[in-house]
């Protein structure tokens, strides 16, 4: 009997090709051509199908020899020496397979690292870690073409996963998972990736309630940690393989590097809050010539209000030798509270560069002493001055309701208005009839000009002396154009290097008639002190959310001292300089250690009257440019505060009135002749009464200020619903954004846990909201598993990740878990 040809055997016997393979080995030119040589040109060669694939169909003779590529039949080969042919045939098919098999595999390689050469560009290039995350979620739902990609990241306290990144179908409703035995669970414990085709055929428990069918899990690492799981799943059944584990993998090991270098570059910018645009923060040193040219801006600044000793010498009738001496001993008083001021010791200092000037804001009720008195009286005021300043820091802690940004705003920006009112007639040199003086305009523009010019240029560090060269500027300008009188420099030849000041009259008195107007001076005083602290912390911290209450307390009590210094001393009242601290801001140099130039400048100065004399004399035209410059740095800074707030109605009409009223004395001097005499002084200053008026304000628009709100959930709630109830009180109430965002997540990770051990469980969430503190309160009665000890730990997370107070109650009503953020 013949044997069964090729055509004729059945397809059970073994695996065969549809002849590909074999068509084509056929096909390449080399081997061709040897089989249609001797010894071979006889033979016949078939597909498994019987199909002559080379040679004459009928020269087959003799039993067929089949081809074979891995226990799988590709073809025969019949007629003479047709073993030898078939053999040669599946070595051949063998390598050609290798070769495509290598080749194919080497594409895949060479994709796989395109891709990811790519990708890791981008994930070097996120600005923090929920970018990064985000991008690997994408790219792993790209190029493993999936229904949904996920990312999990392991919370080290409490030991659970939170879901970070979520592309597609979530794996599960929950934003927590436990980490329990299952797939997940397993490569965190194993710390290698594992491929699930089907989810509901695996033994272990997978994610319940999610509707993925086969997934895909990898670690993430980062310093040979496990921070978490990256997993990307199907819908419908599919079959992963170990080449889309391994670019998962791949993926996984590069989204752990770019996570660590995110933290780090975020931990890094959160360490160095020292705003980029200054040139020398806090914490400087600059080069000792950098740093005498900069006390020397600063000490030009202070001078311009040494005019206060002088009118109320003037208006004492004082001799010259008195005035000269009320004039140094204000020096030395300045100097001191400067020094005092750049350095926290103990409860004294703010810690930040704010050099001491004499107060235009003491000017009214120095004035009333000095005629009702004599300079006696100007003396034991200025006393008095400090004594309610050191009081009044000790209150101002339980006073910090009344001094939320926006008034504080409003301070720092009434004192960069009030500016206005004395700086544009010195720039413009409005005469007695209100004429202007062309040179005097000229010299004031020309000197405000190249400040400006010298702060906005970019070429070396020209902007740390834009005050300087102004000045400079605007003083030969003065001479060339005869702005300056001569008879005044004969006065300046005249006077010596070096001398000790007359000494002052070491009589002291008080009168009851002036502590009203006194001290609602040294309130509006200590106000704007207040306020320019604030400023000087905005200035140089880029993370400031709230005024510091310490600094801002060190700072009043220096301030006191320096008045009670120069009570004693035999000068005027002093307080914090705001031109200087608008100085600090427009030069970009705040460094504290500069405090020390600026006070021993102005102790030395006290005893050159030369020097002395030449910052006095200092043109009424240059003199307007510089505090017009400052000015603008203070309603800049002012606006800041204001606007660090969500400003809802109430807020608005504080501001608003506050700053109009004060604008108003600006704009109509006359509005307050009528006012009694104790009144006066209050009046006289714009600053201190849109001050006391925005203090006012805030006390009666905060009647019912403090706010609730209440929800109650049967049954599990999706938390966008929580989010959004969330969202929709802090927008109400005008609460910082940040609070809002640290509340809402803690109350969804709290909500979740309490449903996911009794669904049904009623939830009553009450919130309670004020100017300092956003207070959350959620109760429920507490179902057959309820673990207080698990709850407790998650407390404790919840309070460490978002920054806020929690504490967890139980009682005969349920239990209750009081949140406290502060805002």
């Amino acid at each position: 009997m013949r044997p069964r040809g090729p055509a004729e055997s059945s397809p059970e016997d073994e695996p065969c090709d549809d002849g590909g393979i074999l068509r084509r080995l056929l096909g390449q030119p080399a081997l061709r051509e040897l089989t249609e040589r001797p010894p071979f040109a006889a033979a016949v060669i078939s597909d498994p199908f019987g199909h002559a694939l080379l040679g004459d169909p009928r020269q087959r003779t003799g039993w067929p020899q089949p081809v074979r590529v891995g226990g799988t039949r590709i073809g025969y080969v019949e007629g003479k020496r047709a073993a030898e042919l078939a053999d040669f045939l599946s070595v051949c098919a063998e390598l050609n397979e290798e070769n495509r098999a290598l080749a194919a595999e080497s594409l895949a390689k060479y994709r796989e690292l395109s891709m990811l050469y790519q990708v890791t560009d981008r994930l070097l290039g996120a600005p923090d870690d929920g970018e990064v995350m985000a991008l690997v979620v994408e790219e792993a739902k790209r190029f493993l073409r999936c229904d949904s990609a996920c990312v999990l990241l392991l919370n080290e306290e409490t030991g659970s996963l939170e879901r970070f990144r979520c592309c597609g179908m979530p794996f599960h409703s929950r934003a927590t998972l436990e980490v329990g035995n299952d797939p997940l669970g397993t490569v965190l414990q194993s710390g290698v990736g594992e491929i699930v085709n089907d989810v509901q055929a695996d033994p272990r428990p997978v994610l319940a309630d999610g509707g993925l069918r086969s997934i895909i899990c990898s670690p993430i690492k980062s310093r040979n940690r496990l921070i978490g799981v990256v997993v990307v799943g199907s819908e419908s059944p599919r079959h992963f393989n170990a080449a889309d584990l391994q670019l998962l993998n791949n993926l996984a090991a590069q989204g752990g590097i770019a996570i660590e270098v995110a933290r780090l570059y975020v931990a890094l910018r959160r360490d160095s809050a020292t705003p980029a645009d200054l040139i020398y923060g806090l914490e400087d040193r600059p080069p000792g010539v950098t740093m005498l040219v900069l006390g020397a801006q600063h000490v030009f600044i202070a001078f311009m209000y040494l005019a206060v000793p002088v009118l109320i010498g003037l208006e004492g009738g004082l001799a010259p030798r008195e005035i000269a001496s009320l004039v140094s001993m204000s020096l030395i008083a300045m100097g001191l509270t400067t020094l005092l001021q750049f350095r926290r010791l103990g409860p004294v200092g703010c810690g930040y560069l704010a050099p001491a000037i004499t107060s235009v804001i003491y000017l009214p009720p120095l004035l009333l002493a000095v005629n009702l008195g004599g300079i006696s009286l100007v003396f034991g005021m200025t006393l008095m001055i400090g004594l309610f300043g050191l009081v009044f820091a000790q209150v101002l802690g339980r006073l910090r309701r009344l001094f939320p940004p926006e008034v504080c705003g409003v301070v720092v920006l009434m004192t960069g208005l009030s500016i206005i009112g004395v700086a544009l007639p010195l720039l413009l040199g409005l005469g007695e009839m209100g004429t202007v003086d062309p040179d005097a305009l000229t010299v004031g523009l020309v000197t405000l000009a190249a400040m400006v010019v010298c702060t906005i240029s970019r070429v070396g560090r020209v902007r740390l002396y834009a005050t300087l060269l102004g000045l400079l500027a605007g003083y030969v300008l003065s001479l060339w154009l005869g702005v300056v009188d001569r008879s005044l420099l004969d006065q300046l030849v005249a006077q010596p290097w070096v001398g000790l000041p007359a000494a002052p009259s070491l009589e002291l008195s008080f009168s009851p008639l002036l502590v009203v107007p006194f001290v609602i001076a040294s309130l509006a005083a200590n106000i704007k002190v207040l306020g320019l602290i604030t400023s000087a912390q905005m200035t140089n911290d880029v993370h400031w959310k709230r005024p510091d209450m310490r600094s801002i307390r060190g700072g009043i009590v220096a301030d006191s001292v320096g008045n009670l210094a120069s009570g004693v001393l035999g000068g005027v009242g002093t307080s914090m300089s705001a031109g200087n601290i608008g100085l600090t801001a427009a030069t970009g140099a705040t460094s504290r250690h500069i405090g020390i130039v600026v006070g021993g400048m102005f102790i030395a100065l006290a005893f050159v009257p030369k020097l002395t004399a030449a910052i006095t004399l200092m043109p009424a035209p240059v003199m307007g440019a510089g505090l017009l410059y400052t000015a603008c740095f203070l309603v800049i800074s002012g606006l800041e505060m204001i606007v660090s707030r969500l400003l809802d109605s109430r807020r608005t009409f504080v501001v608003g009135l506050a700053v109009l009223a004060g604008l108003g004395l600006e704009l109509v001097p006359g509005a307050a002749a009528q006012a009694p005499p104790w009144a006066a002084a209050f009046l006289a200053s714009p600053l201190a009464f849109s001050t006391t008026l925005a203090v006012c304000l805030h006390l009666l628009m905060g009647i019912g200020v403090s706010r609730r709100a209440a929800a109650c959930w049967k049954g599990r709630v999706p938390g966008e619903e929580i989010f959004r109830f969330m969202e929709r009180q802090g927008a109400a109430w005008g609460a910082r954004p940040d609070v809002v965002r640290r509340a809402s997540p803690a109350l969804v990770e709290l909500c979740e846990e309490v449903w996911s051990r009794g669904g049904e469980t009623e939830l009553g969430v009450s919130l309670v909201y004020d100017e300092l503190h956003l207070a959350m309160e959620v109760r429920w009665q507490p179902g057959p598993h309820e673990e207080p000890a698990r709850l407790e730990r998650l407390i404790g997370h919840l309070q460490r990740r978002h920054d806020g107070r929690a504490r967890l109650h139980s009682g005969n009503d349920g239990w209750l878990v009081r949140f406290d953020f502060e805002n």
